[in-house]
């Protein structure tokens, strides 16, 4: 375990964790990261957390746990409303639970703030097949 003396740190060790495909201590630091930040006195960015919340929800998606990435995001998103990666995750969480029509609405949504996101509108296709 490594020590962490604030929440960007534990942040970035929490992505370290990500890319070496360590889930489980990826998601303990951005909890970290997510119980630091929400512990301090002035709270100086909001966007730092709803990224903690996206990088979790990331974490969340890869182990497959897709009711527990929209929490995350909704999260994320009632920080920082321009997040597109938010509401990917979440539309993607939404297709693997087979509840397209919420995906399909969270994509709609996501398209009004970022007209210029590729993803979206391929995620968008999928699911209009």
């Amino acid at each position: 375990m490594y020590n962490c003396g604030n929440s960007e740190e534990a942040k970035l060790i929490g992505n370290e964790m990500f890319k070496r495909n360590d889930y489980e201590n990826a998601y303990k630091y951005y909890t970290i990261a997510i119980e630091m930040y929400e512990n301090l006195k002035t709270k100086l960015n909001k966007y730092s957390l709803s990224t903690y919340y996206a990088n979790r929800a990331n974490v969340l998606f890869n182990q497959n746990k897709f009711k527990e990435v929209i929490e995350d995001c909704d999260k994320s998103i009632s920080l920082n409303y321009l997040n597109v990666k938010s509401y990917y995750r979440k539309a993607k969480a939404f297709i693997n639970l087979k509840e397209f029509g919420k995906a399909k609405e969270t994509l709609e949504k996501c398209k009004l703030i970022n007209i210029d996101y590729p993803e979206i509108d391929n995620l968008l296709k999928e699911i209009s097949k």
